[in-house]
């Protein structure tokens, strides 16, 4: 599994402007997650990233939060430099 998600990770290098990541480390363990991630966190330098996670760590990064609900963005906010809040 981790062989696979190198090879889309290394797909993404191509220095695309908007980066789409969809549960990109969900079925890693916590050492290929933290590989993955930070391969995906200099990827995502001076791009527009959109990323659909449920792990906390991830949200961390983000300076924008959106919740949708059935297909709908229901909640957004800034959250650039502020502590997480109880999404």
């Amino acid at each position: 599994m981790l062989f696979k998600t190198k090879l889309s990770s290394a797909r993404l290098v191509y220095k695309p402007k908007i980066l789409l990541s969809d549960e990109a480390t969900s079925a890693l363990d916590t050492k290929s997650e933290r590989i993955v991630q930070e391969a995906l966190d200099k990827v995502m330098i001076n791009r527009t990233t959109v990323m659909v996670t449920h792990r906390l760590s991830t949200e961390r990064k983000a300076d924008t939060i959106a919740v949708i609900n059935q297909g709908a963005i229901v909640e957004k906010e800034n959250v650039r430099g502020r502590k997480p809040s109880s999404w």
